[in-house]
């Protein structure tokens, strides 16, 4: 998919990644950090 921009709650969960740096936290939230941040990175990165 062509890359549209990044979505509020891209931001929303830099900031919470960044108030809960560990490893529980982020196992918790993995789901939701490929759907909001991994995937937009990759349509970013794709030609």
């Amino acid at each position: 998919m062509p890359f549209q921009g990044f979505i509020p709650a891209t931001f929303e969960l830099l900031r919470e990644l960044q108030a809960n740096s560990n490893r529980a936290w982020f196992a918790d939230n993995k789901p939701r950090y490929e759907s909001v941040v991994l995937e937009p990175d990759l349509d970013l990165l794709s030609p």
